[in-house]
């Protein structure tokens, strides 16, 4: 059975010798280099979406030569250290499948049963991909709407891709891993100096995603030496700046015959918590999924008639009075909410506060003022907007 399912009727796919098909009937053929094409007609933009030929070749020619082996040896340590004996991986934006192959072959010399696939929306570039692993599965598809069923994938692996995290979401089984690559402040510093007159670092963040625990950060930094012109343009066109840099640095580049350059990344690890999105218009909610005991509630603006909840009274004070120091310092807009994660837990001292809103700030509820719980554990507050009601959700 395949990993990807009919992006027509949601149901199974089975790969025969020249065909995906589904038990509904709908066929979807396989290209002669292996990949297929799962991408709905009204769902690309353009006409051939993605990376074009020559930037394909790009990457094949500049990723060949190994020169993020770094990277992609700490992507299989990752997901060697995250996996069991038979794990479902995808990878999202795969490109050529350079990332894929490696960390697919690193599995399967730690003796790993490993269903691999990968999707990325360039017909062209998948070309390359089906062609460098004969042995995973490749889909022309977006990664905003996955061939993917709900809850399958074990491995999530994103580099430096779209992030359609609620998708990811979807796609994961609860306390599956994603992982996610960005470059970091100095990648490409020496390539920029070349380009423009005024380089500036990338910008380096920590960004939580609801549904998601942050495992780790992992950085990964080289200087590699690119000994002619040829690596420097496959390097400079498999970039973002290959589109908009100005025709005098472009020349610049053009004329260097060898670069030491930095590369340095960022992966950031998550693993999917134990929760399901759901749609709840107009907001979003959790709801926990095989957990007794634990317990979610949406309260909205103003916080006041708490007792109409089925809430323990210290667990009711302390959200009545985080309630009110968050509202204060926020300045919220009306029809704003809160997301409370609670669980019955033992000898529990503090309340975490995330927020969707990037200028809101955690507030904690010791460290000098709150109340103190002893035993309830209030996990996770998230500030949602256009909640109209209180609603309470109880697994």
């Amino acid at each position: 059975m395949s990993i990807f399912c009919c992006p027509i009727c949601g149901g199974p796919l089975d790969r025969g010798p020249s065909a995906y098909s589904c038990p509904a009937g709908h066929s979807f053929d396989l290209a002669r280099e292996g990949y297929v094409h799962l991408l709905p007609a009204n769902r690309m933009h353009s006409k051939m979406p993605g990376d074009d030929k020559g930037m394909a070749a790009a990457r094949w020619a500049f990723l060949s030569k190994d020169y993020y082996a770094s990277l992609r040896d700490a992507l299989c340590s990752i997901a060697l250290a995250n996996t069991g004996p038979a794990p479902s991986v995808l990878d999202t934006g795969c490109g050529e499948g350079y990332y894929t192959s490696g960390v697919y072959r690193a599995l399967v010399r730690a003796g790993r049963s490993v269903t691999m696939a990968g999707t990325d929306i360039s017909k062209a570039i998948l070309r390359r991909a089906a062609k460098r692993e004969k042995d995973a599965e490749f889909a022309v598809a977006s990664s905003y709407h996955l061939p993917v069923a709900d809850g399958s994938v074990d491995l999530l692996l994103n580099c430096f891709s779209p992030l359609a995290i609620e998708e990811f979401h979807r796609v994961l089984r609860p306390g599956g891993v994603f992982v996610y690559v960005v470059p970091s402040e100095k990648h490409l510093w020496e390539l920029k100096q070349v380009l423009y007159d005024r380089p500036y670092p990338n910008q380096v963040k920590q960004t939580p995603y609801p549904g998601f625990s942050y495992q780790e950060i992992r950085h990964v930094e080289a200087v590699i030496h690119l000994p002619c012109q040829e690596d420097i343009h496959a390097l400079f066109q498999m970039t973002p700046y290959y589109w908009k840099t100005p025709r005098a640095g472009a020349q610049r580049l053009a004329a260097l015959t060898a670069l030491d350059v930095t590369i340095s990344f960022d992966i950031h690890v998550f693993r999917r918590d134990c929760y399901r999105l759901c749609a709840k218009s107009p907001a979003r909610a959790y709801l926990p999924q095989g957990r007794a005991g634990d317990c979610i509630y949406i309260i909205p603006k103003p916080v006041k008639k708490l007792e109409k909840l089925f809430i323990a009274p210290k667990v009711r004070q302390v959200l009545y009075e985080t309630s009110q120091r968050v509202f204060t310092r926020c300045a919220c807009a009306q029809r704003t909410g809160f997301l409370i994660k609670i669980f019955n837990q033992e000898s529990v001292s503090e309340l975490h506060g995330e927020s969707v809103d990037e200028e809101f700030q955690p507030v904690p509820a010791h460290g000098g003022e709150g109340p103190h719980l002893a035993q309830v554990a209030v996990v996770e507050i998230q500030l949602l907007r256009g909640v109209k009601g209180a609603q309470c959700f109880v697994s």
